[in-house]
């Protein structure tokens, strides 16, 4: 069993608030209630960050948000948490799983809140990246990428810090930015590597067929780049940017 952490995310205006237009204490209720995890709530009035029990005050067992400043109905409003839930699921990357996977120690740095944040924009990633709805490819992907952001934090950390220290076996190690950026830049390359496994090269002429999509005269425009070209490093020299425009050069 591990606890899973969740992020969520939430958007409305300030109609959808009980009470009247541009009052305070107007209440909202959170749509996942359950195990909202401490201090992880943010909200924006507009373009505001608000400031929790300055601003604005959180009931986590039910959910409620009340607001304590004056807010008008045509005001956007988002809420950003993270809620938990123990899972038994092996598809599921964790906090703990990344853990592992990294061999860092219980009290390494980064958090389990940080490690939670680095997987939830990894799964926001993987899911632009790639298209696939296997779970055991998806879940590849997530800690492959998880890794590569997890270490690129550590260097930005260490570039901050001037070093981070590291405990590993009794031994505290010391690690500079470069070591920690070099590390990151291998994991993202083998996150890519994983990613050409799933790649398929295009098998249809729809596109170029369809008079609809695409006219005669860009059509033409396309062989005539190819023309003459052996390889892209051919293309790349036959061409230049002008005017916003990549044009062949004449």
């Amino acid at each position: 069993m591990s606890i899973n952490y969740i992020p969520r995310y939430e958007s409305g205006s300030g109609g959808e608030l009980t009470g009247s237009d541009g009052s305070e204490n107007r209440t909202y209720t959170l749509t996942n209630v359950t195990n909202i995890l401490d201090n992880s709530l943010n909200i924006n009035a507009g373009r505001t960050a608000l400031i929790l029990d300055t601003d604005y005050s959180l009931s986590a067992s039910g959910g409620i948000v009340t607001f304590l400043i004056p807010i008008d109905n045509p005001e956007i409003i988002t809420y950003r948490y993270t809620t938990t839930e123990t899972t038994s699921d092996a598809s599921v990357v964790t906090a703990d799983i990344l853990r592992t996977y990294l061999q860092f120690d219980v009290n390494d740095y980064p958090t389990p809140d940080d490690m939670a944040f680095f997987i939830s924009i990894s799964n926001i990633q993987v899911g632009l990246d790639l298209d696939s709805s296997d779970t055991d490819t998806v879940y590849l992907a997530t800690l492959l990428l998880s890794r590569y952001n997890v270490m690129n934090a550590l260097a930005t950390r260490a570039l901050s810090k001037g070093y981070i220290q590291i405990n590993a076996e009794g031994r505290t190690i010391t690690k500079a930015y470069a070591e920690m950026k070099e590390i990151a830049e291998v994991s993202y390359d083998l996150y890519l590597r994983f990613l050409d496994n799933f790649r398929t090269e295009a098998d249809i002429t729809t596109f170029w067929n369809d008079a609809n999509l695409i006219d005669p005269d860009t059509k033409q425009e396309v062989l005539d780049r190819f023309t003459g070209t052996q390889n892209l490093m051919d293309l790349n020299d036959d061409t230049r940017f002008s005017y916003g425009f990549r044009q062949r050069r004449r």
